[in-house]
């Protein structure tokens, strides 16, 4: 037995009609892929820029940060002035 007719199983033996528990289905599924993303999103920020910024820290190289900034912001596609 699969995921699905067991979670509809389930949500039909407590009274749900079937078209309702499709879409307490969808919303149980939906409310999984939102935790999903938001700890993946949690996962980047804490370790991934993380150690992207310890690593520009400890490199010998210099970061001229501000002048990357700058460019950055004269793309078109970043400059809140173009179309």
């Amino acid at each position: 037995m699969n995921l699905d007719s067991w979670v509809l199983n389930l949500l039909t033996s407590k009274g749900l009609g079937l078209e309702m528990a499709h879409y307490v289905f969808l919303g149980i599924g939906l409310i999984f892929l939102l935790l999903v993303c938001l700890l993946g999103n949690f996962v980047t920020k804490k370790f991934i820029v993380q150690g992207i910024r310890k690593l520009i820290k400890n490199s010998k190289n210099d970061w001229d940060l501000e002048n990357i900034q700058e460019k950055l912001e004269n793309k078109s596609y970043i400059n809140s002035d173009s179309k």
